[in-house]
């Protein structure tokens, strides 16, 4: 059974818990949007039980993390230091990518979002628990 995760976030969490080493492209300010499946599950939810003003919105948080800023809340969480490798970035990367999600925010005003330190010391729970650590 293939038991991989996908995505920065649970690498991160994995390599750090590990002592195994990140690689990190370019100098690690590439910025990303974040959001919780629990929070986009919660949005997608609402949404069906509303008529919609649009046909295509954005889900995201709306805020903009750095890998470099990612790895250092995942440092405090799990308590230790990670091993950065970096590596050259491919011209292909995109700088930055931050959601604009007024449009269904315009149209469900209750959507609470998990903060990213939440989010990630819950992933960093359920690692755990996985793990039997």
């Amino acid at each position: 059974k293939n038991n991989r995760q996908q995505g920065i976030i649970p690498l991160i969490i994995n390599n750090i818990a590990n002592d195994l080493p990140l690689t990190v492209f370019g100098d690690g300010t590439m910025v990303r949007d974040y959001i919780l499946i629990d929070d986009l599950v919660d949005i997608i939810a609402k949404s069906l039980g509303i008529t919609l003003k649009h046909k295509i919105y954005n889900v995201g948080s709306g805020i903009g993390v750095s890998v470099n800023d990612l790895i250092s809340m995942a440092e405090e969480i799990i308590g230790k230091k990670a091993i950065i490798e970096h590596k050259l970035q491919p011209a292909t990367f995109v700088q930055t990518s931050i959601l604009d999600n007024s449009r269904i925010t315009s149209d469900i005003h209750d959507i609470h979002l998990t903060s990213l330190f939440e989010g990630l010391k819950g992933v960093y729970a359920d690692y755990l628990k996985q793990s039997n650590l």
